[in-house]
């Protein structure tokens, strides 16, 4: 569970922060990210769809309004000015959120790929803030890890959606094998029945674990870092191949 009012400080933080990295970067739009194919301005521009998107889910919610949220395409002769109105329109609709009593929260929000339920959708939105900002930094020369405030929201979003990414899959883990990702506190241990993955059973035993800290163990499940920037013990080609198996996002 996390509150509304948590969620829209951790959002707003991060989106602050993002702001800030680009007004100190000089917004140099042309420069390339960790991310294959995109540039700084391909970022800021999926980044004020993304808001604008995750703001119109809240409020057709919250305001029990019929729909699904879209977002808002970015103007590319003002990607700066789209940006922050998508970032000022989620936190006015987050705040719209807090304002609620607990009993008037809306289940689920209509995003664009179904109804997510509210909670899960609030990591989301709190994962998706943490991790661009930190693909930003990253591409601006500065510190690029993951803020510890984001680390649960990033876990629970891994945690939920590992099926849906591992729907994206180019390859596929031998049947049986076990993969297992530890930080400091996030622990996830999946199981290939060659079909499908599943929570491994406590106590299995894994043919990989992967470890490091809570921000660099996620943001390489994330595909932000390199398997180098962890530890690996076991099968380290099995490691290898982790964003073949779960792609993504």
């Amino acid at each position: 569970m996390i509150e509304p009012t948590h969620a829209r400080r951790l959002v707003a933080g991060s989106w602050q922060r993002f702001a800030g990295l680009l007004d100190a970067g000089g917004a140099d739009l042309s420069a390339p990210t960790r991310l294959p194919g995109w540039s700084v301005g391909d970022l800021v521009a999926h980044t004020a769809w993304g808001t604008s998107m995750e703001a119109e889910a809240l409020e057709l919610a919250v305001r029990r309004s019929p729909g699904r949220a879209a977002g808002t395409p970015p103007d590319p002769a003002d990607l700066r000015g789209s940006w922050e109105a998508g970032r000022a329109r989620l936190v006015a609709a987050l705040d719209e959120l807090a304002a609620l009593d607990a009993a008037d929260l809306p289940a689920a929000l209509p995003m664009p790929y179904g109804d997510v339920p509210l909670t899960l959708a609030l990591h989301t939105f709190v994962m998706e803030a943490a991790v661009h900002t930190s693909d930003l930094a990253h591409a601006l020369g500065q510190p690029g890890g993951l803020d510890d405030g984001a680390v649960p929201s990033t876990a629970e979003f891994l945690t939920s959606f590992w099926d849906v990414l591992a729907a994206g899959a180019t390859e596929h883990a031998p049947a049986g094998s076990t993969l297992r990702l530890r930080g400091t506190s996030v622990d996830v241990a999946r199981t290939y029945d060659g079909g499908a993955w599943a929570v491994a059973p406590p106590g299995s035993t894994a043919d990989v674990m992967v470890t490091g800290d809570d921000g660099t163990v996620l943001l390489f499940a994330l595909g932000r870092v390199p398997l180098d920037a962890l530890d690996v013990a076991g099968d380290r080609q099995l490691a290898a191949r982790f964003k073949q198996l779960v792609p993504g996002p």
